[in-house]
């Protein structure tokens, strides 16, 4: 078998580093085994012609399979729902900017309504940041081992 399937084995399980922790630790192993099998039967069969018809189904299915599996994971779900209530929040300061006000304001309400504005902007970031933090940090408090009590 040549050099370039082992290098195949090397790369496929590299990308199975884009699955999520979870499925990853469930099924990673048994992907690259099962991988390498079929590079190996598709070899033995067809030579290149069969391991580049594999190598094409098994990017596709991955690529695929990926984009299934975070959507399963709900991880994206958090990071897409915190960046459009920061933007969606961000969007509509900017717009009060903009609300003409019944009474006149005097160039000094309007560098404080500006003041303002700027700080809610501000808040809201910290708050995206908060979100995602946790979104992150949510892999890592599952790998913490936990202390059972007798």
């Amino acid at each position: 078998m040549p050099r370039t399937l082992t290098v195949a084995a090397s790369m496929y399980q590299a990308a199975l580093l884009v699955y999520p922790p979870e499925f990853r630790r469930e099924f990673g192993d048994q992907m690259a085994r099962d991988f390498e099998e079929a590079n190996s039967e598709a070899w033995r069969e067809t030579r290149w012609r069969g391991v580049i018809a594999l190598w094409a189904h098994t990017f596709a299915d991955l690529v695929s399979s990926v984009l299934v599996q975070w959507l399963k994971s709900r991880l994206p779900a958090i990071g897409v729902a915190s960046a459009a209530f920061a933007t969606l929040s961000v969007s509509a300061a900017g717009q009060l900017r903009r609300v003409a006000l019944p009474t006149p304001i005097t160039e000094g309400d309007r560098d404080l309504i500006t003041v303002m504005l700027m700080i809610m902007v501000v808040l809201m970031i910290v708050a995206a940041i908060l979100v995602f933090n946790l979104w992150f940090s949510r892999s890592l408090v599952r790998r913490l081992p936990t202390h059972r009590r007798f």
